[in-house]
């Protein structure tokens, strides 16, 4: 078994578990749920986390438990090396869907969306989508089309996988979600800078639109 397997399994154990483990108590609610979101992000989990993950989503009535939650089951919806569970990742993400909007908390009904269109997203080849390598900070869903930013306080940038040299183009966006948005256009040289809060709009290299703050913005 390779470090990275018996980390998992040690830490699935310990997220699976209600009794204490060597020298650690019980976890609380909230930290088996970071846990378990943490070991989604991994290529290959430890296939007992998508059950913890479905029991927790069905029993708990914390707000901040279930958003973490959800963020986890998006992972595993991403997740190209899980791709012949995506069928059991689905009737979980049906089961979220009935019970998110009986909670308040703002960031939870923000992530139906969310949720929903990764449900509904499949793997195909992208023929115009955001490209990964170029994208800092962004998660990018497996059609290539749904991103979302990081949990940091980073500011990601998400770049398309085509570029165009002549004509007259336009895109569409659709926010799921409230808060900052900074939308336009850059050429080859522009390098987003995440930590520094550099996106599109912010240098010489971009042309973009806050629509946030409602304003054209062109660096000078």
């Amino acid at each position: 078994m390779g470090r990275n397997c018996q980390a998992q399994k040690y830490l699935a154990d310990l997220a699976v578990k209600d009794r204490p483990i060597l020298q650690y108590p019980p976890l609380s609610e909230i930290d088996r749920i970071k846990l378990v979101r943490a070991l989604t992000i991994h290529e290959e989990t430890d296939p007992r986390v998508p059950e913890i993950l479905n029991q927790i989503l069905l029993k708990t009535t914390n707000d901040n438990v279930f958003f973490y939650g959800m963020d986890a089951l998006v992972h595993l919806l991403s997740n190209e090396h899980l791709r012949e569970k995506r069928s059991e990742f689905i009737q979980i993400g049906l089961m979220v869907l009935k019970r998110a909007p009986h909670f308040k908390n703002r960031k939870v009904l923000d992530w139906i969306s969310w949720t929903e269109a990764h449900i509904k997203s499949s793997p195909r080849q992208v023929i115009f989508g955001m490209d990964p390598i170029r994208s800092p900070m962004i998660h990018i869903s497996l059609d290539g089309t749904i991103c979302r930013h990081e949990f940091s306080g980073a500011f990601g940038t998400a770049i398309s996988s085509h570029y165009v040299t002549r004509g007259k183009w336009y895109y569409e966006i659709e926010p799921l979600t409230n808060g900052l948005f900074q939308v336009g256009w850059v050429n080859d040289k522009f390098k987003p800078e995440p930590e520094e809060g550099i996106g599109v709009g912010d240098d010489k290299n971009s042309w973009g639109v806050d629509l946030k703050k409602t304003y054209k913005m062109a660096f000078k």
